[in-house]
Order: C-alpha cells, then sequence, then structure tokens
C-alpha cells in the first residue's frame, strides 16, 4: 500500500518539536555545567578539613592549630582521609545534580557516574 506523503506543516511541525528539544537540552547543559562549577565536596579528618572542586582539584586545605602528638606521617593520613571524604561528598553532589538536570536513568547521568567512578573509584 501507498502512505500517503506527509504534509509539509506535519514536517515543519516536526522540525520544530525537534528544535525545542535541541534548545532544551542545552539549557539543562549550560545549568549543570554552572552548577559543577559551583560544586564544592568537603571532608573532615581529625581537624583537617579539605575542599575540593567537582573535578576534584584542591580548593583549600585547613589544618588544625594544635597538632598534638601527630607525626609528619600521621598528619599525612589525616590529610588522605580527608581527601578521601572530600572526594565522597563531591562525587555525591555531582550525580544529585546530574539526576536533577538530566534524570536518574538518562546516558549523561550515566556517563558522569562511569566519570566519576574511574576519577574517584567506587565512591
Amino acid at each position: 500500500m501507498n502512505e500517503p506523503a506527509p504534509s509539509a506543516d506535519a514536517a515543519l511541525r516536526r522540525v520544530a518539536t525537534d528544535v525545542a528539544a535541541a534548545q532544551e537540552r542545552a539549557r539543562r547543559a549550560t545549568e549543570f555545567r554552572q552548577a559543577l562549577d559551583a560544586t564544592r565536596g568537603v571532608g573532615q579528618h581529625r581537624g583537617v578539613t579539605v575542599t575540593l572542586d567537582s573535578a576534584g582539584g584542591l580548593k583549600d586545605l585547613a589544618l588544625p592549630r594544635d597538632f598534638d602528638e601527630r607525626t609528619a606521617t600521621g598528619l599525612r593520613d589525616d590529610i588522605l582521609a580527608a581527601v578521601r571524604a572530600a572526594q565522597v561528598d563531591v562525587s555525591a553532589r555531582v550525580r544529585r545534580e546530574a539526576e536533577r538536570s538530566f534524570g536518574a536513568d538518562s546516558d549523561v547521568t550515566r556517563r558522569m557516574d562511569a566519570e566519576l567512578r574511574q576519577r574517584f573509584g567506587d565512591v
């Protein structure tokens, strides 16, 4: 059977729908990028506080005023524990933002999760 050719009006409506969907995806992507730029993860361990940006870059490190009886190795271990806690925090924040922006089952959210796992491990 021959199907009737789609009308020009129907084709224009499909194009307009596609354009609107692309514009909405671009808007969400821009908002997501802005949210990521502002996202920080904070971790604390034994008086050490670490702040990371959404990519895992160190933004701040606060050390306790009094180091007690800590050795250099102990302080290093405390810093590393605080960094790990900050990685867990920032990963959770980025995942929530991706889910809010694109949906929990979206390809973007799945790719972001894979990237976070590659960058920070299973956090």
